[in-house]
C-alpha cells in the first residue's frame, strides 16, 4: 500500500499535519478557516515506484466540492 500524507499550509504559513497518517483518504477539516491563500502539499512518504499511484485532490468549502 503507497502512503500519500496531505499537509495544509494556512495563510500565516503555520502546516496543519493533521493528514500525515496511515488513513486513507486521508481528510481534513478545518473550522473557521482564516481567510486568504491555502496551500495543500501532497507528499510521497512511501510509493511504489514500480507501478506508480494515482491521488485525487477535492475541496470543498461548506460542503460543496470546488472544481
Amino acid at each position: 500500500m503507497n502512503d500519500l500524507d496531505r499537509y495544509l499550509i494556512d495563510p500565516a504559513n503555520k502546516a496543519i499535519s493533521d493528514g500525515a497518517t496511515l488513513n486513507a483518504p486521508e481528510r481534513a477539516e478545518v473550522a473557521n478557516p482564516m481567510a486568504g491563500d491555502w496551500v495543500a502539499l501532497i507528499f510521497g512518504y512511501s510509493v511504489n515506484t514500480k507501478h506508480g499511484d494515482n491521488f485525487e485532490l477535492r475541496v470543498a468549502v461548506d460542503g460543496k466540492v470546488l472544481k
